[in-house]
């Protein structure tokens, strides 16, 4: 899928985050060592030098994610994604990878955002083109998602859902162990009691 000159003026893509393979201790994860040369190899190939612009790390990403009309995420592995759910919280349409249990509970397809086969990069710009030609479609689902986020991941929810998990695990905890000394209590009045006659 190549873009036509129309969109390469009208799209920017923002690379937020490391521009070399190296991780903050300076070491190379293993299979990842030709990773960013051959993405900006690629950039160049097809001429998207003036589209695609690395930003480096940044402290201010909600400020790129409340800039952004549409948030990308094509991770093949990922545990609780929360750069999916800032990019909800600013309201941007994501498009991700689909990840069963993962990705695919947060995002709804079609709700709050757009799952897609991360390996099918026709698939992938079809959504993309989508959205970017939908400006009421984005407006809807950016209503939707941060309006979502407010109401089960604000810090006050997940607050309130830790409290719960933690004191559902205390009290059976207590509930056990009264269960344990009520038992080993009758046993032991069982086995201690004699009978003479």
């Amino acid at each position: 899928y190549k873009l036509d000159a129309a969109a390469k003026d009208k799209i920017r893509l923002w690379v937020v985050g490391p521009t070399t393979n190296r991780d903050s201790y300076g070491s190379v994860q293993v299979g990842f060592e030709e990773y960013v040369p051959k993405v900006k190899s690629m950039i160049s190939e097809f001429g998207l030098e003036n589209v695609v612009q690395f930003k480096g790390r940044q402290s201010n990403v909600n400020e790129y994610m409340r800039a952004a009309d549409i948030y990308i995420h094509p991770s093949r592995k990922e545990g609780q994604p929360n750069a999916i759910i800032e990019a909800m919280a600013s309201g941007v349409p994501v498009i991700a990878n689909l990840l069963p249990g993962i990705t695919d509970e947060i995002l709804q397809s079609g709700r709050f955002g757009y799952l897609v086969n991360g390996e099918e990069s026709r698939e992938f710009a079809a959504v993309l083109q989508m959205l970017i030609n939908n400006k009421s479609l984005r407006t809807r689902i950016s209503s939707q998602s941060s309006e979502h986020i407010q109401k089960y991941y604000s810090l006050k929810q997940v607050a309130q859902r830790y409290l719960s998990l933690y004191s559902s695990v205390i009290h059976k905890g207590v509930f056990e162990q009264l269960k344990n000394k009520t038992l080993a209590k009758k046993k032991i009045s069982l086995t201690g009691a004699r009978h003479d006659g």
